[in-house]
């Protein structure tokens, strides 16, 4: 996956408790994230999202192995003023 300085990923959880746990097992890894509001482009149940910026790899690997449910994951690109998602 292309990684440049100005992109990074979002996570959109299932449910508030995924988010929760998510947000546990990073913190526990020091795996560097920060929590953000759900993009209004995107539609989900669960309004809390991880962005990481860099990582990618490793995160997905945490989440497979503690089997946390996530939605959807987009890596989001700030190009001339605008942002485009781009589902994962």
């Amino acid at each position: 996956m292309r990684k440049n300085n100005n992109s990074y990923y979002v996570i959109i959880f299932q449910s508030k408790e995924d988010s929760i746990k998510a947000e546990k097992i990073l913190k526990e890894n020091e795996i560097e994230y920060k929590i953000i509001p759900l993009p209004d482009v995107i539609e989900a149940d669960c309004g809390r999202t991880i962005k990481i910026e860099k990582n990618l790899k490793e995160v997905l690997d945490i989440i497979i192995k503690y089997n946390i449910i996530y939605k959807e994951m987009y890596r989001v690109e700030l190009k001339d003023n605008d942002i485009e998602f781009y589902k994962i």
